[in-house]
């Protein structure tokens, strides 16, 4: 049987099974991303701090003259703007747990914003490693995004449709009337 002859939606899970032979729900999947991207903003920023020490001299004392001279006002300017989409983007990822789609909207607004607005901060200097536990936090960004959208994560209670309840044997709200006479 080729992977072409199966249905899109079949191959998915397929592809997702876990060790006991069980799919993820798309909720479980999508509150578990959440709680990784955190994890991983947090892991970023703490790496930044405890291996700055590891950068060359050179990048340690810019970095040390960047931090002492008075910001410019666009600077200040971004920064007005970037700490409402950082507590934008906290707060969708608490409507994303608690699996609500203004979370989801939130998140989204958050993140374009966020990114438009990385052009005007300036130069950054940071160690690989924490940069690249920002690039794997962006990533997980749009997992949870497409999660978000694109699956029946934030379906209420993510119930099954019934195209779902038919091919589990449920044959979906058909099957659960009363027979008429």
């Amino acid at each position: 049987m080729s992977l072409r002859s199966i249905p899109a939606r079949r191959r998915l899970i397929r592809v997702g099974r876990h060790i006991n032979n069980q799919t993820m729900n798309p909720s479980t999947a999508l509150r578990l991303f959440v709680v990784l991207e955190l994890i991983l903003v947090i892991g970023g920023v703490v790496s930044a701090a405890l291996l700055e020490g590891n950068l060359p001299e050179p990048l340690r004392q810019w970095l040390v003259a960047e931090a002492e001279r008075e910001p410019t006002p666009q600077e200040t300017a971004v920064l007005a703007i970037l700490i409402p989409v950082l507590i934008s983007s906290v707060a969708g990822s608490i409507g994303l747990l608690l699996l609500k789609r203004w979370g989801a909207w939130i998140f989204l607004i958050a993140l374009i914003a966020g990114s438009a607005l990385m052009p005007f901060t300036g130069p950054t200097v940071a160690h690989p490693l924490a940069d690249a536990i920002d690039e794997l936090s962006l990533i997980l960004s749009g997992l949870i995004i497409g999660l978000a959208f694109f699956t029946n994560a934030l379906r209420s209670s993510a119930r099954p449709t019934h195209a779902e309840q038919a091919e589990q044997g449920g044959g979906g709200q058909l099957a659960n009337r009363p027979e008429s006479k």
